[in-house]
């Protein structure tokens, strides 16, 4: 999407100083912050908190957490926001004592190297996940996952997904994406993420020592 506000925006809530850089795209729909208040808190001892914090605002459907540059992108489930609206919401969630913990199967791999700089969690229903779905031709899904490029992961994905009924084919299309031709009718996203999660934890398990360090950085671990 293209910027249609380029304009520095620095929050006056106590809450959120140090001051943090914003910049509101897409019509009020996605809203950039930067700061090194942000590069602090997505540290992987404290991860899972700013998670939790961000994904406290309900029209929060996918973050992306960048921890190199500092850096958060949200996108809204819906546009029109205004930029004082959504600093005020952001301000609100930083300064909630215990914000609420939402599922979120396979959080423990975001201790691995390839979410180290960066990563992206995607609201799925009344859970968070890793996982990115989205609609591509008529009958089709696109997934896309980090972990994707692991050809275990993705044989093991890929044998999940031809289990479900009403999957006709699922293609590695890309590195880090797999396509779904599914019937009309006879399939639901909702079991596919179940059945994703499962195969990428069953490919992917926690050794015993990264369980021990995850339980230390506050990650529940499967």
């Amino acid at each position: 999407m293209v910027g249609i506000l380029d304009d520095e925006l620095v929050s006056t809530q106590p809450a959120l100083e140090p001051k943090l850089n914003a910049t509101v795209y897409g019509g009020g729909s996605i809203i950039r912050l930067s700061g090194q208040l942000l590069a602090t808190a997505a540290f992987i001892s404290r991860r899972r908190e700013l998670i939790n914090r961000l994904f406290s605002i309900p029209d929060v459907g996918r973050a992306k957490v960048e921890q190199r540059l500092g850096a958060v992108t949200l996108w809204l489930l819906k546009g029109g926001f205004q930029r004082s609206e959504l600093l005020d919401a952001l301000a609100a969630a930083m300064r909630l004592a215990e914000p609420a913990s939402h599922s979120f199967p396979n959080q423990h791999l975001l201790s691995r190297r390839e979410f180290r700089d960066e990563f992206e969690v995607h609201r799925a229903g009344p859970k968070l996940t890793l996982w990115r779905i989205s609609r591509g031709r008529p009958n089709t899904l696109r997934l896309f996952h980090a972990l994707l490029g692991n050809d275990k992961v993705k044989s093991t994905v890929i044998d999940a997904i031809l289990s479900l009924v009403g999957v006709t084919a699922a293609l590695a299309r890309r590195p880090n994406a797999i396509e779904i031709v599914c019937q009309p009718g006879l399939f639901s996203a909702w079991t596919l993420l179940d059945v994703i999660e499962s195969a990428l934890a069953h490919a992917l398990p926690p050794s015993k020592r990264s369980k021990a360090g995850l339980a230390k950085a506050g990650f529940d671990t499967l």
